[in-house]
């Protein structure tokens, strides 16, 4: 029987089931084809429009992503975006001044990540060289302030890194001001800085002497308001102070060993003072310290104190001293300091004129159970005092 020359006589119901079967079959066929078609035309499509997207070597570019794949996550796109390998590459690239990567058919990329300057070239700051001078005399100004800093040159030079303005200060000089904008000028060629004198200034001369009249070098003339000034006399006894504001101050005259002074000073606009200090040093003050059988103690300490100021710097010199001691042993006079003897016996030197108390202690078990201590008061002077003699007594003063 054939069924397909007359299959409208013959056809049952299994006959048209396997014919809907076999059309449904055709049906999914053809849609296979249609798709894995048209599969092939975007693949063509993706080649022709991005040749260099494709190309293992060239992975892409962040925030693209690769035709057929999903963007990857931000914590996955740092490994993906070329590893270790193409990392060093960009690095090189970028350190021999080459293009960045191109993108979109060869073209280079036009991001602004593409565009920025290497790090660090917009930090450089320029280096400004110049000289500070007066500018009536064009003299070199040896001492200035640039931005607080405080600079000594014997030239006027300076030489600094100035990302923004700066300002220049002299003492008896108006400031300098540079300002952002002349940064960059200045740093073409030496800058030439010329200070104007400030007119309400003056000239303080201070010769320090002994009460012989004999000059004082290395004195310290110390004021910190409202005038700032730290100096000291040269050989001769003497400090000129050049630039002063012409406003009162006090000026704290200061030697080690010797007497100290406070010195009013006012200058006029334009104008020269002068002051003479004069310091007084105290004679050496002899001490003995005897124990209870009249002889020299030998387990004893002093320390001295001061009634006028909490701290004096002073030295005692022994009558005998060993190698180590020849030059004395120096002490301060305060309260924590103690100064164990060997033999109480010698000198107390270069104490500043003053009141003092003379504090000695016998160290327990030598006579007595416990620890003896006496105190003595003296007064330091240029006059050559008498002896102190400090008895290792119970019935001795205390």
């Amino acid at each position: 029987m054939d069924l397909a020359r007359d299959p409208g006589k013959q056809e049952g119901p299994w006959t048209r089931e396997l014919r809907a079967l076999e059309m449904a079959h055709m049906s999914r066929s053809r849609r296979s084809l249609l798709a894995l078609a048209t599969g092939i035309g975007v693949v063509i499509v993706v080649l022709l429009a991005f040749p260099g997207r494709l190309d293992p070597d060239d992975p892409p570019a962040r925030g693209e992503e690769t035709p057929g794949k999903a963007a990857p996550s931000a914590a996955a796109q740092a490994p993906v975006q070329g590893g270790a390998l193409d990392r060093a590459e960009e690095l090189e690239r970028s350190s021999a001044g080459s293009a960045p990567p191109r993108a979109n058919g060869g073209a280079a990329a036009t991001t602004p990540a593409a565009r920025e300057e290497p790090i660090g070239a917009a930090a450089t700051a320029p280096i400004v060289r110049g000289r500070v001078l007066d500018a009536r005399s064009d003299a070199p100004v040896t001492r200035f302030e640039l931005d607080g800093e405080r600079v000594e040159t014997p030239d006027g030079r300076f030489e600094r890194s100035a990302p923004r303005g700066f300002t220049i200060e002299a003492r008896g000089y108006r400031a300098w001001t540079c300002s952002d904008a002349q940064v960059r000028e200045l740093a073409r060629d030496e800058a030439v800085v010329r200070l104007e004198p400030d007119p309400d200034v003056g000239t303080c001369v201070v010769r320090v002497r002994d009460a012989r009249g004999a000059p004082l070098a290395g004195v310290e003339l110390v004021s910190s308001r409202p005038v700032r000034v730290r100096e000291r006399t040269d050989e001769h006894g003497v400090c000129v102070l050049e630039q002063l504001p012409t406003r009162a101050f006090e000026l704290d005259v200061r030697h080690a060993g010797w007497s100290e002074a406070r010195v009013p000073v006012r200058v006029e606009p334009g104008g020269r003072t002068e002051r003479v200090v004069v310091l007084q040093r105290s004679a050496p003050v002899p001490v003995r310290v005897l124990d209870v059988e009249g002889g020299l103690a030998r387990h004893a300490s002093i320390r001295v104190e001061c009634v006028d100021e909490p701290n004096r710097a002073g030295r005692w010199r022994p009558a005998r001293p060993r190698a180590d001691e020849i030059d004395g042993l120096p002490f301060l006079t305060g309260d924590d300091f103690e100064l164990a003897l060997d033999e109480a016996e010698g000198r107390i030197e270069g104490l500043p004129p003053g009141r003092y108390v003379l504090h000695v202690t016998e160290r327990s078990g030598v006579h007595r159970e416990a620890p003896l201590q006496l105190a003595v008061p003296f007064t330091a002077g240029p006059a050559e005092p008498q002896e102190l003699v400090v008895r290792l007594d119970a019935d001795a003063p205390r």
